[in-house]
C-alpha cells in the first residue's frame, strides 16, 4: 500500500508540471544514441512512445502515459519518464513560446526551475527546462483545490508529513512539436548520475513518439 501510496505521489508531481505549465537554431542537447537498443512501445488513446525494453517498463494504466526505469521500479525513489499531447501546434518552437509555456510553473509553489533555454533535438527545436519539485503546504493547498488530492488520501497516508517529508525530485521538461501536436516530456530523477539516462530516453521517445 505504501507504494501505491508512493506512486501517486510521483504522479502528483508530474501533475505540477503538467498542469503548470521557427527556423533559428539553437545548441544541440548532447544525447547519446541509443538505436541499437531493443525498443518496446506503450500507447494510451492520445499517444504511442517506444522505449528501451531492457531497462525500462511502462505503465498504460495512469495518465499521463509513464515509463519506469527498472533499477528503481517498486522503491520510494523511483526513476521515471512521462509523455502527454498536449494539443495542436502548428509552428516551430521559438524563444517566444518559452515565457507562455512557463508562465504556470513559474507561479507554482512547488516548482524551482533551474533552467529553460531553447535546444534543438535532432533537426527540431524544442524548449529544454530543468526544474526541482518539493511539495510543500502551498502545492498541497493548491492539490487539494484542483481536486487533485483530498484530505482521505492526505489522512489515509498519515498527514500532510507523509507529503512533505517526500524528498526533493529533479526533472527535464522538452516541450516537442511531433506532427503539429505539442508533446511534453518530463523525467524524474532522484539520482544525479541518472540524469544523462534520463535525458538519452526522453530522445528516443521523442524520436518514436506517434500522435494519434
Amino acid at each position: 500500500m505504501k507504494r501505491k501510496i508512493l506512486s501517486l505521489a510521483s504522479l502528483l508531481l508530474a501533475v505540477l508540471m503538467l498542469a503548470s505549465c521557427g527556423g533559428e537554431k539553437y545548441p544541440a542537447l548532447n544525447v547519446t544514441d541509443l538505436s541499437a537498443e531493443e525498443l518496446e512501445t506503450a500507447e494510451n488513446s492520445t499517444i504511442a512512445i517506444s522505449f528501451p525494453k531492457d531497462e525500462w517498463t511502462a505503465d498504460t494504466s495512469i495518465s499521463p502515459l509513464t515509463v519506469y526505469y527498472d533499477a528503481t521500479y517498486g522503491t520510494d525513489n523511483a526513476t521515471n519518464i512521462n509523455a502527454q499531447a498536449a494539443g495542436k501546434f502548428p509552428n516551430a518552437l521559438n524563444e517566444s513560446h518559452i515565457k507562455e509555456l512557463f508562465a504556470a510553473v513559474e507561479e507554482n509553489p512547488a516548482l524551482t526551475i533551474d533552467l529553460c533555454e531553447m535546444r534543438t533535438l535532432g533537426e527540431e527545436n524544442v524548449i529544454y527546462g530543468e526544474c526541482t519539485t518539493r511539495l510543500t503546504d502551498d502545492a498541497i493547498d493548491m492539490l487539494i483545490e484542483n481536486g487533485t488530492l483530498t484530505q482521505e488520501l492526505i489522512d489515509f497516508a498519515g498527514g500532510r508529513e507523509f507529503f512533505l517529508n517526500i524528498p526533493p525530485v529533479s526533472q527535464i521538461m522538452i516541450y516537442a512539436v511531433v506532427d503539429d501536436t505539442l508533446c511534453l516530456y518530463v523525467g524524474s530523477y532522484y539520482n544525479e548520475n541518472e540524469k544523462q539516462l534520463v535525458l538519452d530516453v526522453i530522445n528516443v521517445m521523442y524520436e518514436n513518439t506517434v500522435v494519434k
